[in-house]
């Protein structure tokens, strides 16, 4: 335990010392983040737990907040967490299982992006209303421009054997990156579950704007997907997300 508090410390300040300079060591933040993160997956259900998920939580706040790190590719990093980019190259999503133990997976996600003006900008993103456990990894700018409208497509997982996907609309607006729930045709995201080992298959027409989705048909009796299907079609345009048939 002492042994563990030790090294954890010494990572925690050389992280630190590294963040600092005035052009921070990015080289060496990856690794630092990058060996944290694998020691997470060996505290899952340890008493080092919270210490350790907190420590990374923090640090990998404290360097997304650089605007350097921003083009800073973190190869080692992205070998544990997901990292993805718009397709504009304007905003940048960092997201990593919480590794909560079982099948119930929550995910915490952190984007740091520039606004119109060219102001960098980072945030831990909290979700403002009950929604799935969902981690991001794909990010569209949507037409036209001048909305600053983002469409995230996220995954995840609850337990009982179910899988899903979300597509949520995002816009930046006074230099905050926030859900568009009046951008939704019922003020909910799209949400697609189905049983894990069920293959998602999704299409995004990004030239149209539209998403072509197999739906499983759900068994009330099972409480489980078949493997009966329908073929939705989803829309987005003037800034709405709506079914089409």
């Amino acid at each position: 335990m002492r042994i563990f508090l030790l090294f954890i410390i010494s990572l925690f300040l050389s992280f630190n010392s590294y963040c600092q300079l005035s052009k921070p060591d990015f080289s060496q933040i990856d690794i630092q983040l990058s060996r944290l993160c694998q020691l997470r997956a060996h505290h899952v259900f340890s008493e080092q737990r919270n210490e350790v998920m907190g420590n990374f939580n923090s640090m990998m706040l404290e360097a997304i907040s650089h605007p350097l790190s921003f083009n800073y590719p973190f190869d080692s990093l992205e070998r544990c967490i997901y990292i993805t980019y718009s397709s504009d190259s304007l905003v940048r999503c960092y997201s990593y299982d919480n590794l909560d133990g079982g099948s119930f997976h929550t995910y915490t996600n952190i984007t740091s992006y520039y606004t119109e003006n060219g102001n960098f900008q980072s945030q831990l993103m909290i979700p403002e209303k009950e929604s799935p456990m969902i981690g991001f990894d794909r990010i569209i700018r949507l037409n036209p421009p001048e909305q600053k409208l983002y469409l995230f497509k996220g995954f995840g997982t609850y337990g009982g054997g179910k899988q899903h996907i979300s597509f949520q609309l995002f816009k930046i607006e006074n230099d905050t990156l926030s859900e568009c729930f009046d951008c939704y045709e019922d003020y909910s995201p799209l949400f697609i579950e189905q049983n894990r080992g069920q293959d998602f298959e999704i299409e995004f027409d990004q030239k149209t704007q539209r998403i072509e989705a197999k739906v499983y048909r759900f068994d009330n009796e099972t409480g489980f997907y078949t493997n009966e299907y329908d073929l939705v079609y989803y829309s987005i345009q003037n800034g709405l997300l709506k079914q089409i048939r």
